[in-house]
């Protein structure tokens, strides 16, 4: 799966994977989280710069991981978002 962009390598972002539009700004700001979980993971990576593909595996982590940060922080809309989101990619259970 894609994290920096919308898509890398024929590859999408979970957001887009999932169907959502990027415009909606409570889906922007779980994507930038978890692009910036991710980044900080591969920054080592000299193959890999601000943009690149992982596992879904990977993705589904750091996926997970950006909504506990986004809950902490307060930004109930986004959780929920990425939430809708992991639910449409199957990460999550339907509660």
């Amino acid at each position: 799966m894609a994290f920096g962009k919308n898509e890398v390598d024929g590859c999408s972002c979970p957001a887009v994977a999932a169907g959502e539009v990027l415009r909606d700004s409570s889906v922007r700001r779980i994507a930038w989280r978890y692009d910036d979980l991710l980044d900080r993971e591969v920054k080592d990576d000299s193959s890999m710069g601000w943009f690149g593909t992982v596992s879904e595996e990977k993705a589904k982590k750091y996926w997970l991981q950006a909504i506990e940060d986004i809950e902490e922080f307060g930004d109930k809309e986004a959780a929920e978002a990425g939430q809708k989101i992991a639910r449409e990619l199957g990460w999550v259970g339907n509660e």
